[in-house]
């Protein structure tokens, strides 16, 4: 490896003199700049530079080998269905069961800090700039119901789904929530959108009175081969 490759330069206008910053790999000893180096943050807020990035990722790999047998027994016995845990999002009080919490071998008890539910619910808001307790308040607001057909939000068919205005996100960059919507609503407001910027919305309401296109009975009544 090149030492000189994506190297850091400080230039000092005074002098006019580049200054270069390497650093020695402990483990394999190789000089590099500050960028091929891992970074490692102490508790007092001070960044070392021990090792560079491919060494500390073998670390990493190796430890996480050894140790992994010793961390699947620990996490093997997390679960303890007489004990509740406390969920700060939904603010509930659930049994330590599988059904309810997911393992995180680097907490204290073995179990993530969030449950189940309010966990996959933060993945699914964090694209659109709410949290969890945002997303409850909506729900609450909404009585647990679809905004479009009035039906009840539930875990198989009906979940709820966040829709937000795509035309003001292309033009801001911004997210503008609108609503929560059911999975089929959600789509059928997708496809209104379209069908109302490109006059697909007239063509179908009068192919709804119509019953047919015009000569279509006459191509159907037609035994020829094209």
């Amino acid at each position: 490896m090149d030492i000189f490759d994506n190297i850091e330069h400080w230039i000092d206008e005074k002098e006019d003199k580049i200054t270069i910053r390497l650093v020695k790999c402990k483990k394999c000893g190789i000089i590099q700049s500050l960028s091929n180096m891992a970074k490692k943050k102490r508790k007092s807020g001070r960044v070392d530079y021990i090792y560079c990035k491919p060494c500390q990722n073998e670390f990493n790999r190796l430890s996480y080998k050894k140790n992994k047998k010793k961390n699947l027994k620990k996490g093997n016995k997390i679960y303890n269905g007489n004990l509740k845990k406390y969920c700060p999002t939904c603010k509930k009080s659930l049994r330590k069961i599988a059904e309810n919490w997911a393992k995180n071998i680097g907490k204290k008890d073995g179990l993530s800090n969030y449950c189940r539910k309010c966990t996959n619910l933060l993945h699914k808001t964090r694209n659109y700039g709410i949290n969890g307790n945002q997303f409850y308040k909506l729900l609450k607001f909404q009585e647990n119901k679809c905004y479009i057909c009035k039906e009840v939000f539930n875990k198989d068919s009906k979940k709820p789904c966040i829709d937000h205005d795509h035309k003001v996100e292309e033009k801001t960059g911004k997210i503008k929530i609108r609503a929560l919507l059911c999975h089929r609503c959600n789509l059928l407001l997708g496809v209104l959108e379209r069908a109302m910027d490109e006059n697909i919305l007239e063509r179908s309401l009068d192919l709804i009175k119509k019953g047919s296109i015009a000569g279509i009975e006459e191509i159907l009544k037609s035994k020829r081969n094209c």
